[in-house]
């Protein structure tokens, strides 16, 4: 076999490999879209989503989410909003300031987060400016 027959051969498999990926992905829905906030604020703050409470915000398309840390039982608060694959989060107000609204997290350096859905369930990556990525995976009829 030829070097150009062999490289040809090897990009094919790798080709169909990534379609193969990408055509398990599921479409997420309009319903989809609270759940997927919740799993996003629990991957990334390591908390159970059974904690988390989200509501939508006054801004279409933005999610409201919180929850009492249980070791000191103080209140955080998030909002979430996606963007595509791309799901978007800042810090946000309390009962105490409501119209509080932190840093959207969008810098360049800030670590990109995704998602998707795949047999039933969400999957959170959050990829981080320094190469490294992290996965977590959660059933979507849990959250």
């Amino acid at each position: 076999m030829s070097t150009s027959s062999l490289y040809f051969a090897v990009s094919l498999v790798l080709v169909l490999v990534a379609l193969s990926h990408v055509s398990n992905a599921e479409a997420a829905t309009v319903n989809d879209a609270p759940k997927i906030a919740k799993a996003t604020i629990a991957a990334i703050m390591g908390r159970d989503p059974s904690i988390i409470s989200v509501k939508e915000h006054t801004e279409k398309g933005v999610y409201y989410l919180d929850y009492i840390r249980q070791d000191d039982k103080t209140r955080w608060a998030f909002l979430c909003k996606l963007e595509g694959d791309r799901v978007i989060w800042a810090g946000a107000g309390s009962p105490d300031n409501p119209n509080y609204v932190g840093r959207w997290r969008t810098h360049p350096e800030d670590e990109v987060i995704t998602y998707r859905i795949q047999n039933g369930d969400v999957i959170i990556r959050q990829q981080f400016t320094d190469g490294s990525a992290s996965e977590k995976i959660f059933k979507l009829d849990r959250l």
